[in-house]
């Protein structure tokens, strides 16, 4: 997704061992408070998928007319497998 000028984006960044949010303006810089959390102890895909959920609600309130999110994540990454191919 490519954000225009002035869009408001929710952005997350999976790392090793987190997950972060924050809404962006346009891609370039932060709007709101970067909010992050490890991962769940219980590693599912609904889990995975609550947990965004919850970042993602905390990092855009008092937002409104978020156009979109995006989501960055570390490589190498099977993402067929969902696996991260980092050592």
């Amino acid at each position: 997704m490519i954000a225009g000028p002035g869009e408001l984006i929710l952005v997350f960044d999976v790392g090793g061992s987190h997950v972060s949010a924050a809404v962006c303006q346009g891609g370039d810089y932060r709007l709101g408070p970067v909010v992050s959390a490890p991962y769940p102890a219980k590693q599912t895909s609904q889990a995975f998928v609550d947990l965004l959920c919850r970042i993602g609600l905390e990092a855009s309130a008092g937002f409104n007319n978020i156009g979109g999110a995006e989501l960055a994540f570390p490589g190498p990454f099977d993402f067929q497998a969902g696996v991260s191919l980092m050592k």
